[in-house]
């Protein structure tokens, strides 16, 4: 069988098996890559990790997808080759085109800084220090959180995240997550999991590590391209678990999500419009 004909295999057989969207309660009528493709180095990503989701959700969130794959680029490495090619420009002309506005609050100058910090070989040089802590940013983010949530949910449960369900999600930056903090959440999680595809493998790009119950609640710790990682916690029973926790020192990339609110999440927090809008 050819390529192209067992893609289109795959992509009807996914949806023939899911009765609704893996993001809210609408029927399925697209195949949704988590994590997305945009992620990957030239878009080249092994197979799995594929769901069923309606063309809203699909399309409605694909700025949360390149605004998390923008992040997971930036490091503190002197030199990144992938800002120098194609693919850090296409990246960037995603964003502006999916993520209106992220680019300005990033990159805002009135906010800008900069520090001292020893490079590869030990000598000072001064970096340009970003402060994403805007709110458009801030949205994204837990967008993309709550549908990796989601989608890991139904991957390794079985089925979607009920509609009554939840994801509570905490992410961090470049070397926001301290050693401290990857330990306590790893002591809890004791499989690990990526995308493997024959000899093909993204564990740079994308690997996480999790506990599940099979039952009703998931947890993992993800790591993207090792400058962007989240903790999440999803659950059908969010109440008996005590979700949503409260951790005070980190409230400010902490987030609680249920399915069928990604998109009015971002309508009501960014400069996207509420609902997308179908050719005649």
């Amino acid at each position: 069988m050819g390529q192209a004909k067992q893609k289109k295999v795959t992509r009807r057989a996914i949806l023939e098996t899911e009765e609704r969207c893996i993001y809210c309660a609408a029927a399925p009528s697209t195949i949704e890559h988590m994590p997305p493709l945009v992620l990957f180095l030239k878009r080249q990503r092994p197979k799995g990790l594929e769901f069923a989701a309606c063309q809203e959700c699909n399309n409605g969130t694909k700025g949360a997808d390149a605004v998390a794959a923008l992040f997971s680029r930036i490091s503190q490495a002197d030199q990144d080759p992938f800002w120098e090619n194609g693919g850090g420009v296409t990246l960037r002309h995603t964003v502006e085109r999916d993520a209106p506005g992220v680019r300005d609050e990033v990159f805002d100058e009135r906010k800008a800084t900069t520090r001292w910090m020893r490079g590869r070989t030990g000598v000072l040089t001064p970096k340009a220090v970003i402060h994403a802590d805007g709110p458009l940013v801030k949205a994204y983010l837990d967008v993309f959180a709550a549908k990796l949530g989601m989608a890991l949910y139904r991957e390794h449960v079985g089925k979607p995240l009920a509609m009554e369900g939840g994801v509570q999600t905490i992410w961090y930056m470049n070397s926001g997550l301290s050693e401290k903090m990857a330990l306590a959440h790893l002591s809890i999680l004791p499989i690990g999991g990526s995308l493997k595809q024959g000899t093909f493998t993204a564990r740079e790009q994308f690997a996480y590590r999790y506990n599940c119950d099979e039952k009703s609640i998931f947890a993992a710790l993800i790591g993207l391209n090792s400058n962007f990682h989240v903790f999440l916690i999803a659950s059908s029973t969010p109440e008996k678990f005590m979700l949503p926790l409260t951790m005070r020192n980190i409230s400010a990339t902490m987030n609680f999500l249920r399915p069928g609110q990604l998109v009015d999440h971002l309508a009501t927090n960014t400069l996207r419009p509420r609902r997308l809008l179908t050719p005649p």
